[in-house]
């Protein structure tokens, strides 16, 4: 099982049209070094959420978990690239960012 430490992350809400669903995963970056150059990645698919204060714990479909802290939800110039280039290339689905706060009550409800 890999555990995922992003340094900036926000939830994403995709939505199929064709079948009239949506599910939500984390979309989150790293910023690299000089030798390491900056990377980011899409969960597979919150499965559960589980607040540990300063931070969450997030499993994924895959078996993967992800620790978000709570003061790291931005969205970083590279983040925003990738997202605008899924959205555009997308006639079956829409990608949205959502607010934590609005994830949590319509995740936990």
């Amino acid at each position: 099982m890999a555990e995922y430490n992003p340094d900036s992350w926000y939830i994403i809400k995709i939505s199929d049209l064709k079948n009239n669903s949506h599910h939500y995963r984390i979309l989150c970056s790293w910023s690299g070094s000089y030798l390491w150059g900056s990377s980011w990645k899409i969960s597979s698919g919150i499965e559960s959420v589980e607040d540990c204060g300063d931070h969450f714990v997030m499993p994924q479909t895959s078996g993967s978990v992800y620790r978000i802290y709570k003061t790291q939800q931005r969205m970083s110039g590279q983040m925003a690239s990738i997202l605008s280039f899924y959205s555009e290339r997308s006639e079956d689905m829409t990608i949205e960012t959502v607010e934590i706060e609005d994830f949590l009550k319509v995740f936990n409800s």
